[in-house]
């Protein structure tokens, strides 16, 4: 799964910057986050499990949810 994962990851960074002709890393960085926490959110349903899921503290994810506006 996780290199599921990783491949989309890179694929969708691929994709999205194609034109670019410089990278902004800390955008892509909150980007992919955004991403990741999203999908952990839909597919765990509650902040806890899906800190669990991403292996990090539930305040944690709590708070990028608020950052994010998820």
């Amino acid at each position: 799964y996780a290199d599921f994962v990783q491949t989309e990851i890179v694929k969708d960074i691929r994709k999205e910057f194609k034109r670019e002709e410089s990278l902004d890393f800390n955008q892509i960085i909150e980007r992919q986050e955004k991403k990741l926490i999203e999908y952990a959110l839909k597919k765990e349903g509650t902040t806890r499990k899906a800190a669990d899921f991403l292996n990090l503290p539930q305040t944690t994810l709590a708070r990028k949810k608020v950052k994010y506006n998820l």
